[in-house]
């Protein structure tokens, strides 16, 4: 099995896990948001780790130059993105606001977290 093949199904499967939880949280009243803000929050994020698996998949088979390229292209995408979100919902003055802001990045950062660990133990491995 090829490194982007073994990253895909593992990051996704980490990432379905991470969303899923949160979901379920979210759903037995657990966080202090409504539901339909969670679902949000999951979306967006399923949206920026998913694209970014496109990124970074190819560049796992090639060269360390590529993938340390792609690597750092990847990280900066995703944490704009996650940061212009935030600012988006707070310039649109959505009811809750800072909560919504505070899921976002502490679900970003564990996805972001586990992505990192598991693309640098690939890269690593002969």
């Amino acid at each position: 099995m090829t490194k982007s093949r073994i990253y895909t199904t593992r990051f996704l499967s980490a990432l379905l896990l991470i969303c899923g939880l949160h979901l379920l949280l979210g759903g037995l009243g657990v966080l202090s948001l409504p539901e339909k803000r969670v679902i949000l929050i999951d979306v967006i994020l399923l949206l920026i780790f998913g694209g970014g698996m496109l990124i970074i998949a190819p560049g796992l088979n090639r060269t360390a130059e590529n993938f340390v390229g792609r690597f750092l292209i990847l990280t900066t995408v995703q944490m704009l993105s996650a940061l212009s979100v935030i600012a988006a919902i707070v310039y649109k003055k959505v009811e809750m606001a800072r909560p919504m802001g505070f899921h976002l990045i502490v679900v970003f950062l564990v996805l972001l977290t586990i992505q990192s660990v598991l693309l640098i133990r690939l890269a690593n491995r002969n």
